[in-house]
């Protein structure tokens, strides 16, 4: 049997030389990933200093295990993150520790569970048929298909979360307001692993603020007039009448409406940039290699004849589905989970203080040659093997592990698949030459300037 070349595709160059401690810091606010080293991603554990402290990025499975599930007592959600991100999503579940995230979570897991899932679909389809509309009128042009993806996952978001329809223009005001506040966090998180004061970039912070103030003004209005119209005896079936009436079954407690402000900002957070980000790379992943794209379109056309899926139709999209999970082992959307130290300890073969952090960086584990075979190469393939099973289990992080693994997992992976069988059943494509996109670490993983790709009718 003939083996097929694999396609490499793009990602920085590890630097030859050994930086200076500040290098870290350049990295971060230059946004890019070029400044991790060939040794951070074959450690057990790297640690850079960092000016005030030490930063240690674990790639071990065992290491980051003990972090993220063992002992993740002694390393709670870190006060970087909250203090970058409070502004936006104030006291949600993805700050918040111990008993009050124990509470959240419990709250929150049960209005995404499998039956409400199979509820969204048709809202999910109107939303992906409209972005068909755009992409037919696109054929033969350069088309950003990352601009694409965070339009369609912000309306999918808006319809599932409100199911009424949005203001005029609110998508496109959402989705500019967190590209706007994204774009601010690089500054933030090299000021924080320094232990730098704000005051270095005042304006920074004075923006920040507004855009998430920007973001939460968008959403209160909508969330106020909900509880209004549930008290007077209206229930849509969505994902906010779900929030409304959610109950802690330990405490009784419920949701007030600051908090549910928190947890919508942060469900349009990690719902729509992390899935626009890796359905945008399976895009370019796939326009590369034609094979891989061939598989994808017949296993389509195999599996949903009608042209139109179900949930069960969208199930048995498995190479589809490999294809996604390939684009987020090469390109994880969440760049890093960053953990402060509770008590001094040994990692690995480092010795870690409480003034120190840990970065579980998805990017190193999931490209590290000690995890996973060939890491560099687009091999959607490597699901299907003992080997890349075992990989997966054991280095595979783009959605979390252990407790705080994510709840909306299954959520965007059937709006992904979803979004890949209309796309590909009914477009051809092609990259586009002197184009290559470009990698960036924001607080979720992007294109510096889009991903543009060429679309062609089948």
């Amino acid at each position: 049997m003939k083996t097929r070349t694999l396609f490499r595709p793009v990602a920085p160059v590890p630097p030859r030389i050994r930086g200076s401690r500040l290098e870290a810091i350049r990295g971060v606010l230059r946004s890019d990933f070029s400044h991790f080293p060939e040794r951070a991603y074959r450690r057990g554990i790297y640690s850079v200093p960092v000016i005030r402290r030490r930063v240690h990025m674990p790639t071990g499975p065992d290491i980051v295990r003990r972090v993220l599930v063992e002992e993740q007592a002694n390393f709670p959600k870190s006060r970087v993150m909250q203090r970058l991100l409070e502004p936006l999503i104030g006291q949600s579940m993805f700050l918040t520790n111990g008993s009050h995230w124990a509470r959240q979570r419990r709250m929150v897991d049960p209005t995404l569970e499998l039956s409400r899932l199979k509820a969204f679909l048709p809202l999910m389809q109107a939303a992906v048929d409209e972005m068909m509309d755009r992409l037919r009128m696109e054929v033969g042009k350069p088309v950003d298909i990352e601009q694409e993806t965070m339009r369609v996952t912000a309306d999918i978001l808006c319809r599932t979360v409100f199911s009424e329809q949005v203001p005029n223009g609110f998508v496109d005001e959402l989705s500019a307001a967190f590209r706007r506040y994204q774009a601010l966090t690089p500054a933030f998180i090299g000021l924080e692993m320094a232990m730098l004061p704000r005051w270095c970039l005042p304006l920074h912070a004075i923006r920040a603020r507004r855009e998430g103030q920007r973001i939460r003004s968008l959403l209160r209005p909508l969330i106020s007039e909900r509880i209004r119209a549930m008290a007077e005896g209206q229930h849509p079936e969505d994902l906010l009448s779900a929030l409304v009436d959610a109950e802690d079954p330990e405490t009784g407690h419920r949701f007030t409406e600051e908090e549910l402000v928190d947890e919508v900002a942060f469900f349009f957070l990690a719902g729509h940039e992390t899935t626009a980000s890796a359905l945008s790379w399976s895009f370019y992943l796939i326009a590369n290699d034609r094979t891989a794209q061939a598989l994808a379109a017949e296993e389509i056309a195999r599996e949903i004849p009608g042209g139109k899926a179900d949930f069960s139709a969208l199930r048995k999209l498995r190479y589809n589905r490999d294809i996604w999970r390939e684009a987020l082992r090469l390109y994880p959307p969440v760049t890093t989970y960053i953990r402060d130290v509770a008590t001094a300890c040994p990692l690995g073969n480092e010795s870690v203080e409480t003034r120190d952090l840990v970065a579980v960086t998805p990017w190193l584990i999931q490209r590290s040659p000690r995890n996973w075979s060939h890491p560099e190469l687009f091999d959607p393939d490597r699901f299907s093997t003992a080997k890349g099973k075992a990989s997966m289990r054991a280095a595979y992080v783009p959605f979390n592990t252990g407790p705080r693994v994510c709840s909306g997992a299954a959520f965007a992976t059937q709006e992904t698949l979803l979004i890949m069988a209309e796309v590909l059943g009914t477009f051809v494509i092609h990259p586009i030459e002197g184009r290559e996109p470009e990698p960036v670490a924001w607080l979720t993983q992007r294109a510096r300037n889009g991903i543009w790709l060429r679309l062609e009718l089948r």
